[in-house]
């Protein structure tokens, strides 16, 4: 079984135990929308049938982000859209808000773009965020991303239209 360690963090597949977790995550109305999500009900099948999409994708990495000291779920790391070709890959990272603002999601990047660089050659992450949200442009400024553009109104949420922050990191 695959697993990536830091001093603090573990990125790693799902485990049963993991699910609660998930599930939760998944129901949270407010951050889906802070992740660009449209959010819907989801059952506990609903998430296992999400993961297993997510896992089984060829062109994604999926990850469960551990506390090392436990092995207890604090979210979810991933890369989508994975183009081998063109050496680049869309980010996306989701930390339970009790896990927030403590290093878990720093090292989770570092620690999964050197994976990426090193076993799929990539050069290239890009991530969309809310321009609301600054807690997450500031994560993603501190870990070398860049803005490259903004979709202005792009992302309707409770009532009105959301800009969106194109960032990228060159992988060097």
């Amino acid at each position: 079984m695959l697993s990536l360690e830091t001093n603090q963090i573990r990125l790693r597949p799902v485990q049963a135990a993991d699910l609660p977790r998930l599930l939760y995550l998944r129901n949270d109305l407010t951050l889906q929308l802070q992740l660009l999500s449209s959010p819907r009900p989801n059952t506990l099948e609903q998430v296992q049938a999400w993961i297993q999409r997510r896992s089984s994708q060829p062109d994604s990495l999926f990850f469960v982000i551990a506390k090392l000291s436990n092995d207890e779920c604090l979210g979810f790391i991933q890369l989508t859209q994975i183009q081998l070709l063109h050496g680049h890959a869309s980010l996306g990272i989701c930390l339970a808000p009790e896990a927030r603002g403590q290093g878990y999601a720093k090292e989770s990047l570092a620690l999964l773009e050197t994976y990426a660089k090193a076993i799929f050659n990539l050069r290239k992450i890009l991530l969309e965020v809310r321009a609301d949200n600054q807690s997450a442009i500031s994560l993603y400024s501190q870990s070398g991303y860049r803005q490259i553009g903004v979709l202005e109104a792009h992302f309707f949420a409770q009532g009105s239209y959301h800009d969106v922050l194109m960032m990228e990191k060159q992988l060097v």
